[in-house]
């Protein structure tokens, strides 16, 4: 017979306490117990009302310096524009950037752009990649429609970039161009 103190009962009754309680939240049963800003259960709640936890966004930046286009590529169907470059803070002799761009998908599939393919780089070389969790970044473009976000560069940008180049180096989709996406020439504050 097994001991309690197995490691591999232990990983058991662990995995089984883990889907009991994921069980019991998707159920309701504990549906009080889960509201924002509180440490104890709601006597409003009932299984019958959903609860929704939100996050609360971040305050919004109001930007030092901004640079508007467009600047514009396209390949095998897939249209990127880059309409404004946002200086949203400085740091040091650097920068911080968000990249405001809308993609249109010509082709005849849904195709992904995941931002750890995406780099920027300013004229003397130097290469930037995206804030993946900061960034407000749609993924997916279905086929036939347009998608826009903002793109936050992750690292301090020398103070002296002036002209910047962004990429996609890899698209993925049934349809997708296989040489990326890249828009040069992108003046920046």
């Amino acid at each position: 017979m097994a001991k309690s103190s197995d490691p591999v009962v232990k990983a058991a009754l662990i995995g089984l306490v883990g889907t009991l309680g994921a069980a019991l939240i998707t159920a309701g049963a504990l549906n009080g117990w889960f509201s924002s800003g509180d440490n104890g259960p709601n006597p409003e709640a009932s299984p019958t009302t959903p609860r929704v936890i939100t996050q609360t966004p971040l305050p919004a930046e109001t930007p030092l310096g901004e640079t508007t286009g467009p600047w514009t590529a396209t390949a095998g169907g897939v249209e990127a524009v880059v309409t404004s470059v946002e200086r949203v803070r400085n740091i040091g002799d650097g920068k911080v950037l968000r990249f405001h761009v809308a993609i249109t998908n010509e082709t005849t599939s849904s195709i992904d752009l995941p931002l750890g393919f995406f780099v920027a780089t300013d004229q003397s070389g130097n290469a930037y990649e995206a804030e993946l969790f900061d960034s407000d970044w749609s993924t997916s473009v279905p086929s036939g429609l347009t998608v826009a976000g903002s793109i936050l560069l992750g690292e301090v940008v020398s103070g002296d970039a002036s002209v910047m180049t962004i990429s996609f180096g890899e698209i993925f989709g049934r349809d997708a161009p296989s040489s990326g996406l890249t828009v040069q020439g992108i003046a920046v504050p």
